[in-house]
This record gives C-alpha cells, sequence and structure tokens, in this order.
C-alpha cells in the first residue's frame, strides 16, 4: 500500500506513530533512529512474511511497523 505521511515526517524513532493521508495510523516498533526532515513524503508498507514494513521515499532503510488504526 502506498500513501503519504500527513504533514512533517522527522525520520525514525522507536515507538513513533505515523499518521497517513489515507487514514491509516502506524507506529514503529523497531529499535531504529535516523533524522530526515520532509514534508508530506511517500510512503510504501508491505507485508514481509508476519511483518509490515514501512519504505518511506529518501530513505533506503525500511522499518516494521503495526497499524493501530
Amino acid at each position: 500500500m502506498s500513501s503519504y505521511i500527513s504533514g512533517a515526517f522527522e525520520g525514525f524513532a522507536y515507538d513513533r506513530v505515523y499518521a497517513l493521508t489515507n487514514g491509516t495510523v502506524w507506529q514503529q516498533t523497531e529499535f531504529y533512529s535516523w533524522y530526515r526532515y520532509a514534508y508530506r513524503p511517500k510512503v510504501l508498507i508491505y507485508q514481509d512474511g508476519a511483518r509490515y514494513r514501512m519504505l518511506v521515499e529518501g530513505i533506503d532503510r525500511p522499518v516494521t511497523v503495526v497499524r493501530l488504526r
């Protein structure tokens, strides 16, 4: 599924919550942090086995997330 971050994106951090423009909300569950500011970057969320991964435009490494709603 592809969508966009709603508003400002300030990178990855454990437990951070990301609201997408399609109405879904995801929480990062992986211990990984990376700072990068972007406004409404495109994201791709895909299933990798039993987990979901989120790849943000401009960052080469995806993080593990869970859907909150």
